[in-house]
Order: C-alpha cells, then sequence, then structure tokens
C-alpha cells in the first residue's frame, strides 16, 4: 500500500467507527497490556516536568487518553495523523492538543525540537519507514526519548508457527510490514537512535496451530478467559524478545 492507499483505508475505517474492534478477551487484555507498558516507558519524563510531546499517529487521541486514565493532564502535544477522519475526532475530544494531517514521512517539524516523542502502534502502517524516523530525529532536541510500540515477528506464536512450518500472517492485512524484534531495534538505531530499555506485551494466542489442530485451539485461545489471563501473566514476566507486541524506549543521539 502506498501512503495514499493507507490514507482512505483509515479515513474509511473511523469514519464508521470501527477502527480497532475488540472482539475477544485476548483483545481486551492485549490493549490493556500495551496501554501499561507505553505509560511506564514514559513515566521516568512524564512526572518530571512539562514536555514539548510527540505524538506519530495519534489516531483519535491514543498516548493522551492514555495519560488521562493515568491521571497526567499534558499541556504541549502534537499529534500527527493520517488520517482525516481521525484528526477530526480527536480535536474534539481533546481541545487542547494539536493534530496535524500528515503522513509522518511527509510531515515537516519547523525548527521547534520536541522533548518526547511517542508512537504506538503506528510503525507497521509507515510506508516510508527511513524517512518517518529521519523527520522524527530531526523533530527531538538531542537526548530526547523516543517510545515505540508495533507487533513483534519474533514473538513466541511465530516461532511455534516456524517449528510447524506453519506460515504466521500478519497481525493485520492493513499493515506494511511487522518488524522482527532485533530488525526493528537495528531499524531504529540506524536513524540515530539508542536503546534504553525493552518490554514485551502479552503471549499471543496460537492462531498458527489452527491449520494443524482444527477450530478448536482457536475457540480456546480467542474466547477463554481464564487462558488468556494466565497467557497475560506469564508475558509479563517472559524476555522482551518474544511478547506479541514489542514495546522500546529509544534516546535520540546528541547530535545537533
Amino acid at each position: 500500500m502506498n501512503t495514499e492507499e493507507i490514507r482512505r483505508m483509515m479515513d474509511s475505517k473511523y469514519a464508521k467507527g470501527t477502527p480497532y474492534t475488540q472482539e475477544f478477551p485476548f483483545d481486551r487484555l492485549r490493549d490493556e497490556e500495551l496501554r501499561r507498558a507505553a505509560l511506564e516507558l514514559t513515566l521516568p519524563d512524564l512526572d518530571e516536568r512539562p514536555l514539548r510531546i510527540l505524538d506519530v499517529g495519534s489516531g483519535v487521541g491514543g498516548f493522551l487518553s492514555i495519560c488521562k486514565e493515568s491521571g497526567r493532564h499534558l499541556a504541549d502535544v502534537t499529534g500527527i495523523e493520517i488520517s482525516k477522519e481521525a484528526v477530526k475526532q480527536a480535536s474534539a475530544a481533546f481541545p487542547e492538543a494539536r493534530f496535524v494531517v500528515s503522513a509522518i514521512e511527509e510531515w515537516r517539524p519547523g525548527e521547534d525540537r520536541y522533548d518526547f516523542a511517542v508512537s504506538i502502534e503506528s510503525i507497521e502502517h509507515w510506508h516510508d519507514v527511513p524517512s518517518g524516523l529521519a523527520v522524527i530525529h530531526q523533530a527531538l532536541r538531542p537526548g530526547a526519548p523516543f517510545v515505540l510500540t508495533t507487533p513483534n515477528r519474533d514473538s513466541l506464536h511465530c516461532l511455534v508457527g516456524d517449528k510447524l512450518g506453519v506460515k504466521v500472517p500478519y497481525c493485520s492485512n492493513e499493515h506494511v510490514h511487522e518488524y522482527g524484534f532485533d530488525e526493528l531495534i537495528e531499524t531504529v538505531t540506524a536513524a540515530g537512535f539508542m536503546l534504553a530499555r525493552s518490554q514485551g506485551v502479552h503471549l499471543a494466542p496460537y492462531w498458527a496451530l489452527e491449520r494443524k489442530l482444527g477450530n478448536a485451539i482457536r475457540r480456546l485461545t480467542d474466547k477463554d478467559a481464564e487462558l488468556n489471563r494466565v497467557l497475560n501473566d506469564i508475558g509479563r514476566h517472559m524476555p522482551p524478545r518474544y511478547g506479541f507486541i514489542q514495546c522500546h524506549r529509544f534516546v535520540r543521539d546528541t547530535k545537533i
């Protein structure tokens, strides 16, 4: 998909009010854990002082809503979002913030520098990742943090699929590219960032086993709340590289 195709697709989904539906216990737990992990990776900065924050792929105000739920008020946020419909909804929900309709690859940040950048489940939708990362690097002050989350192609469920000779599909056919754990770190560090910390979110339902075990595995992993709680608890203690979602805190290099 090119940038214009991504824009039309996301406008249509947001206009219908169904950009990201949560059908199963897995969906709800994954979302809760993702929001918790994103907040944990940003707390050292949010609790220190007022910041100029850049939210890349801001949707209908994703990072602002995470902070609002935690009782924090962010005074200076700029959201970059490719969907005009999403920006319309976000502007209504968070009038104190500034939202810009643009793909991150096409945005021009100007001379002002931001103290912090966050991108929650966005990079997998970018058409030109190196260009997008270059824009974020340009927009941040030297030494500023950059928190990034995205699906993980090295997660345990992909490993199980590989061992069974089953090709695990992307989490969504709307994703341009899904990154492996090391692949993402190498991509972001090549753009002028240093890795500070990583977390993994959730152990995925073993959808890849469906072709081996039939529909029973999907009924179990999609709808069994107890199993999903167990997977979620285990996921909190596993090495980050095996999580269904990978969450990283990077720091921009100190070059001017």
